[in-house]
């Protein structure tokens, strides 16, 4: 069969008829594999010196133009040594529309269609070079069918603006990410694909892997293991809802407000396990996590991170976190406890010389917190639940803790003679979430020298902050203002102030007293203390970090809301 012109017009509509189709509809079995199958002339020999086919296909919104270029051997199809060396026998070039976004396409084939073929097991090579949209996929290895590629197999090269937009083209549930880039093999059988990524940069994160998805069943699993050197948590900024590279919005607030994608946590089940050796908090002000191991499974709409063990600065995180997409509005929830994380390491402090760390010691805590909404921003907006920690062995800078109380006369002297480290008795706090708003009960820092105390509310719904830090000292002080710190505003633009009510008044007696003698204008300013002020509250501290120390039983399971 030759043809110095040959051209097509191919067509699909919405409801399935195709003109490509011949005889009856096929019928597929429980592995989606045709149990009727229409048989084909065999052709010898095949030549189309110029090919041009304009496909349409409603369903998948695809508008393409091809050209293609087909030689053929004495035998079409055949395993011999014309189906695997020597020049191409088809070259194709494609461009158009598909799903709202442009491709292009190019595509050569060491052996001609299948479809002209009675060797239904005749693999040929194949490579592929194509563009979609801002993703490119580079595909070197075999095949048996070369224009659907149902049993193929090669090394692959993928790139795109997201790992979202990249699944959403092979029917995959894969969360949003920054551009990446993904290099690897596969192996595909029917409806069974097998991927092997050998080296996949997403941002700034280095990671690998081995998944198994299987497209045959009623829901498509995803199965397999990821694993890596490093992942910046920056890089799954927008599957969030947040952006890469600056989180703040136009309206001056931070936290995401991007709406989920729950229909396509629906459309698919997985179950991975992860095991990555280094997780960067996209903060210089905290230690990573090395290494972040954990279970991920989706059922149903539901997904489930568990088994979460995670180490950093000598201690460990455990627990679990759900989001359940079933409804309108996702439910999330989570149960995570810490143990042992060492302040000094796990916060970054930058000191001049040898200075000692602001602060240090063994923190552990839990938190059991539920939200739901539609975005980061409205789960968090309708948080629910406790949080608790406390510092063991802990120190303090003694300077911070003058600077806080506003002792001007022991801080001016540490300032001369050095900075030193003040032990902690007891280090305590409480905080509940209610609908978003976030009050400590209790949160008490006890030192041989003051009681730091802290209240107010942190609040998720508009993102404001009213903190009152106050400092009440065991000691006698000859020069302090002794005011409270208030911590106010957005989130994005928070401000330290002091208590003007308290301050105006030592300042305006000091400034009367000195009229009369200026030796009495001290007097406002000293503090003897308040021992039984500080005594009350080392004596709650100590009961609360009596209960938070206690270990938990058992981690308990993460149950959604009905």
């Amino acid at each position: 069969l030759s043809a110095a012109t040959l051209n097509a017009e191919l067509e699909r509509r919405r409801d399935g008829r195709a003109t490509w189709q011949f005889g009856p509809p096929a019928e597929q079995d429980r592995d989606g594999n045709n149990t009727i199958r229409v048989r084909l002339p065999s052709v010898g020999t095949l030549r189309v010196d110029k090919g041009n086919v304009h496909w349409t296909d409603q369903g998948n919104d695809a508008d393409i133009q091809a050209q293609f270029l087909l030689t053929s051997a004495d035998t079409v199809g055949s395993n011999g040594p014309d189906a695997t060396a020597g020049s191409p026998r088809l070259r194709l070039t494609a461009h158009g529309r598909l799903r709202k976004l442009p491709l292009t396409l190019e595509l050569q084939a060491h052996g001609a269609l299948p479809l002209l073929s009675d060797d239904t097991h005749a693999a040929t090579l194949l490579r592929i070079n194509g563009h979609w949209g801002s993703s490119t996929l580079e595909f070197d290895g075999k095949a048996v069918d070369v224009l659907r590629a149902s049993e193929a197999s090669g090394r692959f090269l993928l790139t795109g603006p997201s790992l979202a937009a990249v699944g959403d083209t092979f029917g995959v549930t894969l969360p949003s990410t920054t551009e990446f880039r993904a290099v690897g093999r596969l192996v595909r059988r029917g409806q069974q694909w097998q991927v092997a990524v050998d080296d996949a940069t997403v941002g700034t994160s280095k990671l690998k892997g081995a998944f198994r998805y299987d497209a045959s069943a009623p829901t498509p699993v995803l199965s397999g293991r990821l694993t890596g050197a490093r992942l910046f948590l920056s890089d799954l900024a927008p599957a969030v809802g947040a952006t890469p590279a600056a989180q703040k919005r136009s309206s001056g607030k931070v936290l995401p407000d991007r709406h989920f994608d729950l229909p396509s946590l629906r459309a698919m089940r997985a179950n991975v396990l992860i095991d990555v050796q280094k997780v960067d908090l996209n903060t210089d002000l905290l230690e990573p996590l090395r290494p972040l191991r954990a279970h991920l499974m989706l059922t149903d709409g539901v997904l489930r991170i568990e088994s979460i063990d995670a180490r950093t600065a000598q201690g460990s995180l455990q627990g679990s976190m759900q989001l359940d997409g079933r409804q309108e509005q996702a439910i999330w929830a989570s149960d995570l406890r810490w143990r042992g994380v060492e302040l000094a390491d796990w916060i970054h402090q930058k000191r001049a010389g040898t200075a000692v760390p602001y602060i240090s010691g063994k923190l552990t805590g839990s938190a059991q917190w539920t939200g739901k909404g539609q975005s980061t921003a409205q789960i968090l907006g309708s948080l629910n639940g406790p949080m608790r920690f406390f510092l063991r062995d802990g120190q303090v800078s003694h300077l911070a803790v003058e600077i806080a109380g506003i002792d001007l006369f022991q801080g001016l002297g540490l300032l001369i003679k050095g900075d030193e480290s003040l032990a902690i008795r007891c280090a305590a706090a409480q905080m509940v979430a209610t609908n978003g708003v976030i009050r400590p009960t209790v949160f008490v820092v006890d030192t041989d020298d003051s009681v730091v105390a802290v209240d107010g509310s942190v609040s998720l719904v508009d993102e404001t902050l009213d903190l009152r830090l106050v400092v009440t000292p065991k000691d006698f002080s000859l020069l302090t203002l002794r005011s409270p710190l208030r911590v106010r505003g957005q989130f994005a633009d928070p401000k330290v102030s002091l208590d003007s009510s308290v301050v105006g008044a030592k300042v305006a007696s000091s400034v009367l007293l000195g009229l009369i003698n200026p030796l009495a204008a001290l007097i406002p300013l000293i503090d003897p203390g308040d021992a039984s002020a500080t005594t009350d509250a080392t004596a709650g501290c100590r009961a609360l970090a009596k209960r938070i120390a206690k270990p938990p039983a058992s981690s308990r399971r993460v149950q959604p809301d009905r």
